[in-house]
């Protein structure tokens, strides 16, 4: 009698945890389909996005403090754009305002690489040179600019502030 008893106990739990395991695999695969899905239309999503759409996105995301989210649009905008200078320009001015000052000067490089004659690319990598304490090549950028277009605004003020941090530099060693 008590073995009879047992073997439907063991037979109950084994149909019970048979049902639980094709429950579960239901489960998963609804779960990994929902998200080959999910994967798939955020790529389409990417994909149809025109390069100005991009810009669009990530210059509202910026203007709205979205710092990380204008980032990934300027990501975008770069992979199917990588030779316009502005792109590159628009997020290293998100760097900067994020405090990644060095990936905003590596942007600006590679904008200025682009476009040598790019102004505002020379500008901002200098005052952020500076602003890093590496004055000499803040001073560069800014006398840069200044020979490309003397008329900036401020250019001679940056370029007085970016001296005085060379000569305190070079004081202080």
């Amino acid at each position: 009698h008590k073995s009879t008893r047992q073997r439907f106990i063991t037979m109950s739990t084994l149909k019970t945890l048979f049902q639980w395991i094709l429950a579960m695999v239901y489960v998963m695969s609804v779960v990994i389909t929902s998200s080959d899905a999910s994967a798939s239309e955020q790529q389409s999503q990417k994909k149809q996005l025109s390069p100005s759409r991009l810009r669009a996105e990530g210059d509202a995301a910026f203007s709205n403090r979205e710092y990380k989210k204008a980032i990934k649009y300027f990501n975008q905008l770069i992979d199917i754009q990588p030779d316009k200078h502005i792109n590159f320009h628009k997020r290293a001015l998100t760097y900067y305002v994020s405090n990644q000052y060095w990936k905003a000067v590596r942007d600006w490089s590679k904008a200025i690489e682009l476009d040598d004659t790019f102004t505002s690319g020379y500008l901002y990598r200098g005052k952020t040179y500076t602003k890093l304490g590496s004055c000499s090549k803040g001073l560069t950028d800014l006398n840069k600019v200044y020979a490309l277009d003397p008329n900036t605004k401020d250019i001679g003020v940056l370029i007085e502030q970016s001296t005085k941090c060379v000569n305190q530099y070079d004081t202080a060693m």
